[in-house]
């Protein structure tokens, strides 16, 4: 697996204000490990995470499995191997107070996702810190992270 994925904790970071939706992740050190750019007015969501800015590796696909499903199911492809990750489901809805959102697995808390106040920039913590045995795919995780970034993004437009 890529090491861009074995972080304990990233921080996601979307402008506020774009066209459309760029979303960088760092690591805990504040370096850049990877960066996507969502295209507006898709019928079908198709979401790529790349390496870095220049778009030089693909790392990460993220798709819609339907055209304007509202409660829209996604696959999660590691592109680099052309591997499967995993599904995921968007269930949630926005909200102008920050959000919290825990991931469990068998009722063990596992991800820790919570969005920071800032009035000028969407701000998203992925903390993987309590998943000591790694029980989530860290892909599937940031897959979520961008997911909750994108529709945030979506609703408060």
């Amino acid at each position: 697996m890529n090491p861009i994925f074995q972080h304990p904790s990233y921080l996601l970071k979307r402008q506020a204000i774009a066209l459309t939706g760029k979303f960088r992740f760092y690591d805990p050190m504040g370096n850049l490990v990877m960066f996507s750019e969502q295209k507006m007015f898709r019928l079908r969501e198709d979401i790529r995470v790349f390496s870095d800015e220049a778009k030089s590796q693909e790392v990460l696909s993220i798709q819609a499995r339907q055209i304007l499903d509202f409660s829209a199911a996604y696959d999660v492809v590691d592109t680099a191997y052309g591997q499967k990750v995993g599904a995921l489901r968007r269930l949630l809805l926005g909200s102008w107070l920050p959000q919290n959102y825990d991931i469990t697995v068998d009722g063990s808390r596992v991800a820790d996702l919570k969005q920071n106040f800032n009035l000028f920039r969407y701000e998203l913590n992925l903390d993987f810190s309590m998943d000591a045995a790694q029980r989530l795919d860290r892909r599937l995780g940031i897959a979520a992270g961008i997911l909750l970034a994108a529709v945030e993004g979506k609703q408060s437009s």
